[in-house]
């Protein structure tokens, strides 16, 4: 079975997925490892942080020698370089709000929620919403304004308004 060349087309993403898959279902062929980890290495400006966590992966993999034929790869001192480089390297992750969680941020200040924060758990973000004290006349908005109390005696309100008072 010859396997050189045949991977030169594709592009880094489509070697990582298909490296993920061979090790997931332990295809004991070392010699399409090297060559797809080699092309790799070629491909190594080319790779995007969406791909370094699925290389970290196989990086991982193959250093915890989740099977033994694994051993062989490391004596390729490209590859193991090129391993060793992937583990060392930080993921960037963006970080952004969708406008359903917006959305959600604008309506629990409506009714008279704050937002406290916005914590990530795994892949998810979580809103940490605090109802508004209406005794303590502190109204926090998104931008943490506090208003000054309200100073009203009672003598500048009428008691009976209302539909059943005396007064039109």
């Amino acid at each position: 079975m010859k396997i050189e060349g045949s991977c030169s087309s594709f592009d880094p993403e489509v070697i990582c997925n298909l490296l993920v898959a061979c090790l997931y279902f332990r295809i004991n062929h070392i010699p399409m490892y090297n060559t797809l980890l080699l092309q790799l290495v070629r491909l190594e400006n080319s790779i995007r942080s969406e791909i370094l966590k699925d290389l970290q992966l196989v990086e991982l993999i193959i250093r915890s020698n989740y099977f033994k034929e694994l051993e062989k790869i490391r004596s390729n001192h490209a590859v193991f370089d090129f391993l060793s480089r992937i583990k060392d390297k930080d993921v960037e992750e963006i970080i952004t709000s969708s406008p359903l969680q917006r959305e959600i941020g604008r309506t629990g200040t409506f009714i008279s929620y704050t937002l406290i924060e916005n914590v990530k758990i795994g892949p998810y973000f979580i809103d940490f919403l605090n109802p508004i004290n209406l005794d303590s006349h502190m109204y926090l908005s998104e931008d943490k304004l506090e208003l000054p109390p309200l100073n009203l005696k009672s003598s500048e309100f009428p008691e009976n308004i209302g539909p059943n008072s005396s007064q039109v």
